[in-house]
């Protein structure tokens, strides 16, 4: 679900822009064109997003998939912004007793039964941002994403995220990867 971070650094907001898509695109769009070619940041090939986003506002000077990736694997953690940051190290889940951890891959269901639980279904009501509006199943969405990496990216985003995991459940299988799979 990290993929729709993305979503925010390559969107037209200003604030976004200026603070993270403008610099990224500076310091890895060479990389990106020497790896993808200058045809993969055309109108065609959505300007390097794996999936059409918004096309009336995507552009060429917004950050690819590719190019926040490298921005993610070399820079630290703990200066990320909050929609991209580990969520081990945002919410601190290992020094304070959560009751409910609620799964944003299932927070439809899950919402609803939290809201049930705490006798506050009329005060809590479902609202999704960011919603995938293509129709593209799950499976269809991470291919587009992960096909752009090679298999060492993925194992050190994995690396970064490891603790989110380990303490949600996660599990990944990709190309041959079992990444927290028993």
């Amino acid at each position: 679900e990290r993929c729709h971070a993305y979503n925010n650094c390559a969107s037209d907001s200003d604030w976004y822009y200026k603070t993270y898509g403008k610099k990224i695109v500076k310091k890895y769009r060479k990389g990106a064109e020497l790896r993808f070619g200058p045809d993969y940041f055309s109108k065609e090939n959505n300007f390097g997003s794996p999936i059409p986003l918004l096309s009336s506002w995507r552009s060429r000077s917004l950050p690819s998939w590719w190019e926040f990736v490298q921005y993610i694997l070399h820079t630290s953690p703990s200066s990320y912004d909050e929609h991209w940051k580990p969520a081990s190290l945002y919410c601190s889940v290992c020094s304070f007793p959560y009751n409910y951890i609620l799964h944003f891959e299932n927070i439809q269901q899950e919402e609803k039964l939290f809201a049930q639980e705490m006798s506050a279904s009329d005060l809590i009501h479902p609202r999704w941002e960011n919603r995938n509006n293509e129709g593209l199943a799950k499976e269809e969405i991470l291919n587009k994403y992960f096909n752009i990496l090679d298999d060492d990216e993925i194992q050190a985003l994995y690396k970064i995220y490891e603790d989110d995991f380990v303490l949600f459940g996660y599990q990944f299988e990709f190309r041959g990867l079992r990444l927290n799979v028993p």
